[in-house]
């Protein structure tokens, strides 16, 4: 698939099982796909293989071509394959009227932007329905994850989303929270990862929708609520007069959690109460 900062082909190898068992991306050769290469790398080896998170694709490997080669085509990624995207969900008519899986996937995308923010230190600066991708997944139980000390347990479902291409990423000041205005200006840029991909819960009157009526009237009403708790909680940042020494990205999530998943969960979608039936014998950890 091709975009303005990259193109990907689905890639096979001679004697390796699978037709086609990983993706490889062809990008310019900039400081900010170095700098994505670089971060999936870290994630990788970071997070992924220590069973930290399951919301991110493995890079296997990466080369920058000779000079020879075009400077738009020289650096190259092999990464795990994903089947799909955000977008071609929430374009399945089907999901779209099922209140469950479509809000399992909201609050899927929302802790992989979390985990992006808290335990990378990155912003993504390009949360659209592109950059979130999927794995199809048959797992049944609870997920376990753990959040500013708090254990929350969240139901699996047939897919998993994974937050993806950090070209335009940016690393959080943490320092910034000694300083009202620069946390205010930080805030933003942590808040709008969250506010913007709200939009493709939405149908096609409200936001990135690409049917009228789909999600129902019901469904589309509880996005919009969900979009209005955002902007308080972003307005509560930004009017705040003292300075808090809890950091801004781990105040912003618990404040999502606590008015947004225990609120707007399906019941036992999202829960404290650890169940029997656990897939991860070691939590994730979000922060």
């Amino acid at each position: 698939s091709k975009s303005r900062y990259g193109t990907i082909y689905l890639t096979s190898i001679p004697n390796i099982i699978g037709i086609y068992p990983i993706a490889t991306k062809i990008m310019k050769n900039d400081n900010d796909n170095i700098g994505e290469v670089k971060l999936m790398t870290t994630i990788t080896n970071n997070i992924i293989l220590k069973k930290k998170s399951r919301h991110f694709l493995i890079i296997f490997g990466s080369c920058t071509c000779t000079k020879r080669i075009a400077e738009k085509l020289r650096l190259i990624s092999i990464n795990e394959l994903a089947n799909g995207d955000l977008k071609m969900l929430v374009n399945n008519k089907d999901l779209l009227g099922d209140v469950e899986l479509l809000t399992n996937l909201l609050f899927q995308t929302y802790i992989s932007i979390a985990t992006f923010q808290n335990l990378v230190g990155y912003v993504h600066k390009d949360a659209h329905y592109g950059n979130f991708l999927y794995q199809l997944n048959n797992e049944m139980g609870y997920y376990h994850y753990i959040f500013d000390g708090k254990d929350y347990y969240l139901k699996a479902c047939k897919y998993n989303i994974i937050i993806f291409d950090y070209g335009f990423a940016r690393r959080i000041n943490m320092n910034a929270k000694y300083d009202l205005v620069l946390s205010n200006r930080e805030s933003r840029k942590i808040f709008e990862d969250y506010r913007r991909i709200i939009n493709a819960f939405m149908n096609k009157k409200s936001g990135w929708g690409n049917y009228l009526n789909l999600p129902d009237v019901n469904i589309n009403n509880k996005m919009l609520e969900i979009a209005a708790i955002l902007d308080r909680i972003l307005y509560n940042e930004l009017t705040a007069t003292t300075i808090n020494n809890q950091q801004f990205h781990v105040r912003i999530f618990n404040s999502i959690i606590e008015d947004i998943f225990l609120k707007y969960t399906p019941r036992g979608m999202f829960i404290t109460q650890r169940p029997p039936n656990v897939i991860n014998v070691a939590p994730f950890v979000i922060n």
